[in-house]
């Protein structure tokens, strides 16, 4: 399946789960997800930290709530 926004972003990453175990089917993905995510944060924290803060005054705005 293709990224819906693959047409407007700078970077899409794809990746392929192929397994008989469902447990172990998405750990790799997430392992690169999670350094990614950490990689974009301790480059551009105070940018990051500004979106999720807009982000949760969104989510208020709507009355979403976090569950954590």
């Amino acid at each position: 399946m293709q990224n819906p926004y693959h047409e407007i972003v700078d970077i899409n990453l794809t990746t392929s789960i192929i397994s008989d175990i469902f447990a172990n089917s998405h750990i790799a993905t997430v392992f690169l997800i999670e350094i990614l995510l950490g990689k974009i944060f301790e480059l551009n924290k105070v940018e990051v930290l500004k979106g999720l803060e807009d982000m949760e005054k969104v989510n208020q705005r709507f009355g979403i709530t976090k569950d954590y």
